[in-house]
């Protein structure tokens, strides 16, 4: 087991860049894959910071056993939702994909990982998102307040699918 995750590390260390700014493996057969979380932020991120309102909404006074107050709230006094990862042990905002700069901004760094970085394959993980959005939607609010929340989940469903789509038509 130990050599093939050897193995594995040793294919990702040898990527070459070619003439054509696409990444390619030296061994053959092999793809560049990559896990990521789009739909979450650290709290303390650049982008929760400087734009919360690009996070779905905890409405104010819908957590009443927390007894110290966030920091990044919105103008109208809701903060952004959260959800406490176990793997990391750490809380992350949830983005909130009805917002169309999210959109655009999901879709560049799906883009940028396709076309830019080379990966032939992406591991979205959703966990914190679907985990978020069906504990408390009740309690939550989001840019496009028609959608519900299971809308929600398969407008970034889809907003993944449609991107990649075009990426591949792109190549």
């Amino acid at each position: 087991m130990q050599f093939l995750v050897l193995f594995v590390c040793y294919c990702f260390v040898y990527l070459c860049l070619t003439e054509s700014r696409q990444f390619i493996f030296i061994a053959k057969g092999f793809k560049a894959g990559i896990r990521v979380n789009l739909f979450s932020l650290a709290l303390d991120s650049e982008l929760v910071q400087n734009h919360p309102d690009y996070c779905i909404q905890e409405l104010p006074g819908t957590r009443s056993g927390r007894r110290r107050p966030r920091r990044h709230t919105a103008q109208n006094g809701s903060k952004p939702a959260t959800i406490h990862l176990p793997d990391t042990g750490k809380e992350v905002a949830l983005l909130d994909v009805s917002h169309p700069e999210v959109r655009a901004r999901i879709r560049e760094q799906i883009k940028h990982m396709v076309s830019d970085c080379g990966y032939s394959l992406i591991n979205v993980d959703f966990t914190a998102y679907t985990t978020g959005l069906t504990n408390a939607s009740h309690n939550l609010r989001w840019h496009d307040d028609s959608l519900t929340a299971v809308q929600l989940y398969r407008l970034a469903v889809e907003l993944l699918r449609d991107t990649i789509n075009e990426v591949r038509s792109e190549n």
